[in-house]
């Protein structure tokens, strides 16, 4: 859902109220709670000013969010390789098999291009339609296609590389 601007919400209250999901998205961009964190604030600095010239689009959420993905594929944000444990939900019951899965998953994104994770994070964590995607990316919906194919297909290879638990060698 895409909120509009509401004439009497302050930069601030906006700051307040869109915040959270902003970092949630700039950690699921770069795989990094600290790297999401300096991703949204230097979104945040860039739609400040766009604000003060009073030309933010209507649209404030989906802004902010397109500045994110315009930093993130330019790269010009801090990537770390490594991400927290409590970065992305646990997927096992077992709490030391949840942080090796994360930590794979973590690290098996970041092998892929920015684009390419820029998709899957926005297709994937985002829900969005791949016209949605192709929007916001400024490109056409079959390289939305094509980008995410390409990721899904490293991340299997990936996938059959890494020794599963009880598999004997």
């Amino acid at each position: 859902m895409v909120s509009v601007r509401r004439t009497d919400e302050s930069f601030d209250d906006f700051v307040v109220r869109t915040g959270p999901a902003l970092v949630r998205f700039g950690t699921g961009l770069t795989g990094d709670r600290a790297a999401g964190e300096d991703l949204a604030q230097e979104a945040l600095t860039r739609c400040w000013s766009s604000w003060q010239r009073s030309s933010f689009p209507e649209h404030q959420d989906a802004y902010a969010r397109r500045v994110m993905l315009r930093i993130f594929l330019r790269g010009r944000e801090r990537t770390r390789p490594t991400a927290t444990a409590t970065d992305i939900a646990d997927r096992t019951d077992d709490p030391a098999a949840s942080v090796v899965e994360r930590d794979l998953c973590w690290h098996a994104l970041q092998g892929l291009s920015r684009a390419q994770r820029a998709v899957l994070v926005l297709r994937y964590y985002e829900d969005l339609p791949d016209e949605r995607i192709a929007d916001l990316l400024g490109c056409p919906t079959s390289t939305i296609r094509s980008h995410a194919a390409r990721a899904l297909a490293k991340l299997r290879t990936l996938d059959e590389l890494r020794p599963h638990p009880g598999a004997t060698r």
